[in-house]
């Protein structure tokens, strides 16, 4: 078998490692790994804990990450604590197949099982772990659940977007005021609400996003926009959007 540790390692050292540029980094990284088993059968177990962390002015709630692997089954916890209350749990238990080598399909039978709550979380933190955002601000909160199986999930539940900032640097544009409340239901995820502004207009968006199985989400979502800064890569393109837009099909490969 192998165990591995890491034991207080500086926040901004691992920062310095991935790549990722942010000022101000403080804080220390935790945890334990071990492997063993069989090729065909591994088990696994992993603990990861993230405290005393800050990125320029967002200070990070205390983070804990457990996850176990054997018999073919993944059963994993998030939770983040913010002066000792709870903000954040995820608990999850899936049906997989982790061996190490190739297999046809790594989805296995069985039950799945997902559950998690936020209360007024700061979404600053996924502005520090992501590249594909900067300037993330706003709250979310969310109390629900998937059960079911790989081919028939079941949702229940909500989620809820206040007062939402993001920047993409990819594509040049800065959305304001997001604001969006999505139900889960069945084998859909429906758009109740969601709006946000960029540039001198806004946009707002309705639909759903059904999961044929957990892991092929079809999108039919409707989009009105007015003056909706789309894009603004410099010196290449500039584009406001006016109109309503169809967006149907697969996640990966949708048509407009």
């Amino acid at each position: 078998g192998l165990t591995a540790s890491l034991v207080k390692l500086p926040v901004a050292d691992l920062w310095a490692l991935l790549q990722r540029n942010y000022d101000a980094v403080e804080g220390e990284v935790g945890g334990t790994f071990s492997l063993g088993g069989t090729v065909e059968y591994p088990t696994m177990s992993l603990s990861v804990s993230l405290a005393d962390a800050r990125f320029g002015d967002f200070t990070a709630p205390q983070l804990q990450v457990t996850a176990n692997y054997r018999f073919q089954r993944l059963r994993g916890e998030l939770s983040a604590r913010r002066v000792g209350e709870e903000v954040l749990k995820v608990n999850v238990e899936l049906p997989i197949d982790l061996a190490l080598k190739e297999t046809e399909t790594r989805q296995l039978p069985g039950r799945v099982s997902v559950l998690a709550r936020a209360d007024s979380v700061d979404l600053s933190l996924l502005d520090a772990i992501t590249p594909l955002v900067s300037s993330l601000d706003g709250t979310l909160d969310a109390n629900f659940g998937i059960a079911g199986t790989w081919e028939n999930p079941e949702l229940t539940g909500r989620l809820s977007i206040a007062d939402g900032v993001g920047r993409y640097p990819a594509i040049g544009v800065l959305h304001e005021n997001i604001n969006g409340s999505f139900r889960l239901s069945g084998d859909t995820i429906w758009v109740e609400q969601l709006s946000l502004n960029s540039g001198r207009g806004s946009a707002d968006i309705t639909g759903f996003m059904r999961l044929e199985e957990l892991s092929r989400p079809v999108l039919d979502l409707q989009f009105r926009g007015r003056n909706f800064h789309a894009l603004n890569v410099r010196d290449f393109l500039s584009l406001e959007a006016t109109g309503n837009l169809t967006m149907r099909g697969p996640v990966f490969g949708g048509v407009t």
